[in-house]
């Protein structure tokens, strides 16, 4: 018999958000190589379309998932997602207690703080465990302006530390985070650069003729400029709003915005209020269309709000690569985003409306460079950033952490 191994995410298969679509990837990959896995999430909320029959118990692929009946308020005021945190952390930690003992636990930080379930299975249970970091909490909250550095803030610091402290290993997906670790005390040894990534056999570049996505959505003969994926607090809009209306006049140029999120709601006004033309905007694709969604776009943007510097990173950005997207990141020229794009020449920095509509006009009239970014993105992420490579980097952390070794020695290991 493999390894046992338990993964905690309040997402997973079939939805749609990112942390949904790594889990099951990783979840599936781990399966692959004769490992044991349950997946312990909650009811499927990103999904396109309507929500799917909740079910307590199911099988996918090989992978045997369990879901408790977490709360499902409204995502767009914090009172909801809290409510819907703590019952989500309240069921799953009584469902776990039940479940059969892992060798293993692999829990994400989806929601904030939901990891110390992974700890306290080590404690009663025995089993190793491993903090996949996908935010920086509380920093991420405190940074954004959401949480107030009072008795909360410092509740969260101790749980953070206490899970820092008591993880076998800690995966994390940007140098800037790896780098917030550090000054917070955590041993180097103990930390794991894993970027996030995208199947590049599920994505990759498809021509304008052979995507019916285009046509479907009315976009022959423009030239697309797109937004895909999460529309989180995180990411900073107004730019991208900014520039809408300063190339509002230029006919051939549209705004293709997909996904879902509290930035949606800012769009739409905007558009609304200005009414503007050059602007359409969709729901989260399935997965399936991803790879036609994506490639819809001439130019694809990724954002980051300065505050959030080191403290997430977008995962959409592998998505683009996989693509071979020339892009735009809107963030400070010293961001780790905006460091990627310029390393891999993949595209262009932009920190106001107006630098973004400055460096759309300059790509809009310039294919031949619209294409070796695009041919630059792709290389680079079938270098670094394939699916493969980085579940890869998984299965051996995992071997090395349950063995009791410490992979690459005193410094950790880094893919």
């Amino acid at each position: 018999m493999g390894m046992k191994v338990l993964l905690i995410n309040q997402h997973f298969y079939p939805e749609i958000a990112a942390t949904a679509q790594l889990m099951t990837d990783l979840a599936e990959d781990l399966t692959q190589a004769g490992m044991e896995v349950r997946v312990l999430a909650g009811r499927p909320s990103y999904v396109d379309g309507p929500s799917p029959t909740f079910l307590r118990r199911e099988v996918h692929r090989g992978i045997e998932i369990h879901r408790v009946p977490n709360a499902r308020f409204s995502r767009k005021g914090w009172a909801g997602r809290f409510a819907n945190w703590i019952s989500f952390y309240l069921l799953t930690a009584f469902r776990a207690l039940w479940l059969p003992r892992p060798d293993l636990v692999i829990a994400l930080s989806t929601p904030p703080l939901v990891s110390l379930v992974g700890l306290v299975l080590k404690w009663l249970k025995g089993c190793t465990f491993l903090f996949w970091c996908q935010d920086l909490y509380p920093d991420i909250a405190v940074s954004l302006g959401f949480l107030k550095r009072g008795w909360i803030c410092r509740i969260s610091e101790w749980i953070s530390r206490w899970i820092y402290e008591g993880a076998d290993g800690i995966v994390v997906v940007s140098e800037g985070m790896k780098k917030g670790l550090l000054e917070k005390g955590v041993p180097e040894e103990k930390i794991h650069l894993i970027h996030n990534w995208a199947d590049g056999e599920e994505i990759y570049p498809l021509g304008p003729e052979a995507n019916p996505f285009r046509q479907e959505m009315c976009l022959v003969g423009q030239f697309v400029v797109s937004y895909s994926g999460n529309m989180g607090y995180s990411h900073s809009f107004s730019p991208i709003t900014d520039a809408m209306e300063r190339l509002k006049d230029q006919e051939q140029i549209r705004f293709l915005i997909i996904g879902e999120g509290i930035g949606k709601a800012e769009i739409e006004e905007f558009v609304a209020n200005r009414g503007l033309q050059n602007v359409q905007l969709l729901p989260f694709q399935p997965r399936e269309r991803l790879c036609q969604s994506l490639n819809a776009a001439d130019l694809s943007l990724v954002s980051l709000r300065p505050e959030a510097e080191g403290q997430v990173m977008p995962s959409k950005l592998y998505g683009y690569m996989a693509a071979g997207k020339a892009i735009i990141a809107i963030a400070p020229e010293a961001s780790e985003i905006a460091r990627m794009v310029r390393a891999y020449g993949m595209g262009e920095v932009a920190e106001s409306g107006e630098d973004l509509a400055k460096a759309i006009v300059k790509l809009y009239g310039d294919p031949d460079l619209r294409k070796r970014m695009g041919n630059s993105a792709r290389q680079a992420f079938l270098e670094n950033f394939n699916r493969p490579l980085a579940t890869a980097k998984f299965k051996e952390l995992i071997q090395e952490t349950v063995r009791g070794e410490r992979p690459g020695g005193e410094k950790g290991r880094e893919g």
